[in-house]
């Protein structure tokens, strides 16, 4: 019996291992153009910061049953607050959090800065970003500044790791003011390098080696028009795709519904009868790899009379309460009438950016589902549940 729990007990840290949450955090970004730019920093840190980032993220989705996570994956429309980075990253529930940047201001190197401010374990974070330093400056060949506190070099904590919950550190990949730094940064067989730096710190400080995932394999994607009373929809059913465990619904070039696990999804809100629709499915692994097999399919809503249907629904938009609304931040959701696993909540701004993903167990319901805005802006959001092929969307306002 004792073998048996060891045993078990092995097998369940592995498989908890094997399944770390890593989030990379490409810092600063554009607002809509290259002009708007909140933080005021230079396109070599803006698109070296995500350049590396991705990279970094391709090299565990090609070989690592991890799952890769970005605060931000484009330059424009990039940015994003500092609490907002930390927040992402708490509601991802991260193993690790590192968060991307390049130097200024006179200088030649790389250095890098863990936060101890209210942490009563300080190992993890100062281990990290030891190893984080170690190999930037062994793969970047770069002169090796400093390994230290924020607070010890700074004068104050860094915002991003001080609010994050996990174990994190930041790094400061090179000088975009000295010329030889510079040219190494905007390198891209450099940037190579400094992703293998991260990717190989990654799997020392997690003690996994990582091993090829199968990618997902071809599928194809059908619609139909649809009503459901007098509102038009658009259902979408594919084929199964080998390998893949989630499957990403995009609309008119925009994520629409991520992580779907079934085979078929009804889309309903915001569809005008007569207007053409264009969608496209990913299909992704374990590790997060993706692939579209038959790029997009478009088609056109019709009108609905009153009373045709299509469609039986178990849920409906009353039985989804969220209150108190307007809130501080801090918002409960309840979500009735609903037995399955597959329901999601998500939550845009007023541009259509989602900011939170996440799927509802049907326990969760017991004493409702706390929402956290308190690290967004006071703004109007509008909440999206989506059930099995079903969806609803309300409007909150954070104060």
């Amino acid at each position: 019996m004792r073998k048996i729990t060891f045993i078990l007990g092995l097998l369940l840290v592995t498989l908890g291992m094997e399944g770390q949450i890593v989030v990379l955090d490409p810092g600063h970004g554009y607002g809509t153009s290259t002009a708007d730019n909140p933080d005021g920093r230079t396109a070599t840190e803006i698109e070296t910061a995500l350049a590396v980032g991705l990279k970094t993220r391709t090299l565990i989705q090609g070989s690592c049953s991890w799952t890769a996570y970005m605060t931000r994956t484009t330059n424009l429309n990039g940015w994003i607050s500092v609490n907002q980075r930390a927040l992402m990253s708490n509601n991802w529930n991260a193993d690790r959090f590192l968060s991307i940047h390049c130097n200024a201001g006179g200088g030649t190197g790389t250095e890098t800065f863990y936060c101890t401010y209210d942490d009563t374990n300080t190992a993890p974070d100062i281990a990290f970003a030891k190893k984080i330093q170690a190999n930037m400056v062994s793969q970047g060949s770069w002169n090796n500044r400093r390994c230290v506190d924020d607070i010890d070099f700074l004068a104050y904590h860094l915002g991003v790791l001080r609010y994050s919950s996990t174990t994190a550190c930041l790094n400061e990949i090179g000088f975009v003011d000295y010329t030889t730094d510079a040219a190494k940064l905007t390198s891209d067989s450099w940037r190579n390098n400094f992703a293998l730096a991260y990717f190989n710190a990654l799997k020392s400080d997690l003690n996994l080696t990582c091993s090829a995932v199968a990618a997902p394999g071809a599928f194809t994607i059908a619609t139909t028009t649809t009503c459901s009373g007098t509102q038009s929809g658009i259902n979408l059913t594919w084929t199964t795709s080998a390998n893949a465990v989630t499957y990403d619904v995009y609309r008119n070039g925009n994520l629409y519904a991520p992580d779907l696990t079934g085979n078929s999804f009804l889309n309903t809100y915001l569809i005008t009868a007569g207007t053409s629709y264009t969608y496209s499915i990913k299909a992704k692994n374990a590790t997060g790899t993706t692939t579209n097999s038959n790029g997009n399919v478009s088609k056109t809503a019709i009108a609905c009379a009153a009373g045709k249907s299509n469609t039986v629904t178990s849920l409906e938009a009353s039985d989804i309460t969220i209150y108190p609304n307007p809130s501080d931040g801090k918002f409960l959701l309840a979500i009735g009438n609903t037995t399955n696993n597959d329901t999601y909540y998500s939550i845009y701004d007023t541009a259509g950016k989602m900011i939170l993903n996440q799927r509802v167990y049907t326990n969760d319901n017991d004493s409702g589902i706390e929402i956290d805005l308190s690290g967004f802006a006071p703004n109007t959001y509008f909440l999206k549940v989506t059930n099995g092929t079903q969806e609803f969307t309300k409007k909150i306002i954070k104060k």
